[in-house]
């Protein structure tokens, strides 16, 4: 696990689970310099070293069709990519002919996956990164490079019973 990786997701409740195990995931509560601190849903917590290569946290991946799906959040069901037209839409509806959201979702993948242009002012990036941080998306490719888990491969979603501020 990567310190570096953990940070900018642990304000959002990130959970980790072991590279072997696809039912059980723990919430990391605590960073600490060598380790992390983590507890299941029972409240038993143990620690975690940073060198540990069995544990990796669970990330959802950044495609059209994942964004898509219906998402659990705060005992409610959502469409990610709804949300972020909203963003988008209240700050540039003047600018766009309509609602349809494919080409909007088609940029933001483009976006984070292939790493091209982003047409969105900073002000709009920065809301769509802070509900993507939140409902704990992958925008750095770190489940290609094996640094995190991909939450489809999971038995459950594990963030389902979470409760996500966005």
């Amino acid at each position: 696990m990567d310190k570096e990786i953990i940070m900018p997701y642990f304000p959002y409740g990130i959970r980790v689970a072991a590279d072997d195990n696809n039912k059980e995931s723990f919430m990391i509560k605590e960073l600490h310099c060598k380790f992390v601190r983590v507890e299941d849903d029972w409240n038993n917590s143990f620690t975690i070293p940073y060198s540990s290569e069995m544990y990796k946290i669970i990330l959802h991946p950044i495609t059209a069709e994942h964004l898509s799906k219906p998402l659990r959040v705060n005992k409610q069901t959502m469409i990610v990519s709804d949300y972020l037209c909203e963003i988008v839409y209240e700050n540039i509806k003047d600018l766009i002919p309509s609602n349809d959201s494919d080409w909007l979702i088609d940029l933001i993948v483009s976006y984070f996956n292939d790493r091209t242009i982003c047409p969105f002012s900073k002000k709009i990036m920065s809301k769509i990164y802070s509900v993507l941080y939140a409902l704990h998306f992958d925008m750095f490719g770190y489940i290609d490079q094996g640094k995190a888990r991909n939450i489809c491969e999971m038995d459950y979603n594990s963030y389902e019973y979470d409760t996500i501020l966005l």
